[in-house]
């Protein structure tokens, strides 16, 4: 993730497989979709997934590799989000 683009403000590195999205603007209440995938081509499995959100940020996180499947990792990913502002 790339910032100040898109609506996004910032991206805080909180650790490996990590992220805290902030937006621009807010939304109106933190029931808002997140869609967040992982741009690699590999044979190993990963997930991203959003791990909490608030109307101003979205935490996300990635896990995977066939070694280690719940541990956290840095892995390339994008992110989309839908709701009212």
């Amino acid at each position: 993730l790339e910032a100040p683009d898109y609506g996004i403000a910032t991206v805080g590195d909180t650790g490996v497989g990590d992220r805290d999205v902030n937006f621009t603007t807010a939304f109106s209440s933190s029931v808002f979709a997140v869609q967040v995938g992982i741009l690699e081509h590999t044979t190993d499995q990963f997930s991203a997934m959003p791990s909490a959100r608030t109307t101003a940020d979205v935490r996300i996180t990635v896990t995977g590799g066939d070694a280690a499947p719940m541990t956290l990792v840095d892995r390339s990913n994008s992110l989309a989000c839908f709701g009212d502002q």
